[in-house]
């Protein structure tokens, strides 16, 4: 299954926190997937929440995903009210749950938490829901994938901290899964995003941590708007505000 060896790794990876960063349509939820049904088959009676920004993500991303690489038979029940909840051989349990209200994710004890576009969501759905890893006798794992979203909380967690306890795979490309996508995929999006190498197509295509784009400094160029100051220059403080 794996597309490339940073996602085998992803896979096989035990620490109590771990993420895969990368473009769209990289196999970022895919190997979230994988992941957590192999804890499931390693853990029987695991109880997992998944999550992601909103429930239409959960609708189309993560439940097909979990769907389509479970083994045949392993999904014994669905239940869809008051949110979707899978139970499958073993005793486990897969809870799907929308981020968009941090505080809804206060309930449950569970073994591993999967947050899908994680980048998306507020840093406090990771927060609260840190201390939902409490299923006892189980060893807790918090699970990221996401596309990168400028060097938010995610990156603070997994790329600036030093703790040992955090592993990251990232930057991971779009190109890595070619074969599973269509044949213009890659080439229409580096259009629309102005070029392989504008910000944009860095973040969404090649999964890379940028600054903000696209709001207010899109148009900045060092080599015009960067200037050495006149010889007769006077430097001034002006404080305004918006």
């Amino acid at each position: 299954m794996p597309n490339c060896e940073e996602q085998g790794n992803f896979i096989l990876d035990e620490s109590k926190y771990v993420a895969y960063l990368g473009g769209r349509g990289s196999g970022k939820t895919a190997a979230g997937a994988v992941k957590i049904l192999r804890y499931i088959g390693k853990h029987p009676g695991a109880r997992i929440m998944v999550t992601a920004p909103i429930n239409e993500q959960l609708v189309e991303g993560a439940i097909p995903e979990i769907e389509k690489w479970a083994p045949p038979g392993a999904i014994l029940r669905l239940i869809k009210s008051p949110y979707y909840r899978y139970f499958l051989k073993g005793d486990a349990e897969i809870v799907f749950r929308s981020a968009q209200n941090p505080n809804s994710l206060r309930s449950g004890s569970f073994a591993v938490v999967w947050h899908d576009e994680a980048a998306q969501s507020d840093e406090m759905s990771f927060q609260i829901s840190q201390a939902t890893l409490r299923q006892p006798g189980y060893p807790p794992q918090m699970i990221l994938t996401s596309t990168p979203r400028y060097k938010n909380w995610v990156y603070k967690y997994f790329i600036e901290s030093e703790d040992p306890d955090y592993s990251c795979y990232s930057g991971i490309s779009t190109t890595v899964n070619a074969k599973n996508l269509p044949p213009e995929f890659l080439s229409q999006l580096i259009q629309t995003y102005g070029g392989g190498e504008s910000p944009f197509a860095q973040q969404e295509l090649y999964g890379k941590f940028i600054a903000q784009v696209g709001i207010v400094y899109s148009l900045f160029d060092r080599s015009k708007h960067l200037r050495a100051p006149p010889k007769d220059f006077v430097p001034r403080l002006i404080v305004g505000g918006v």
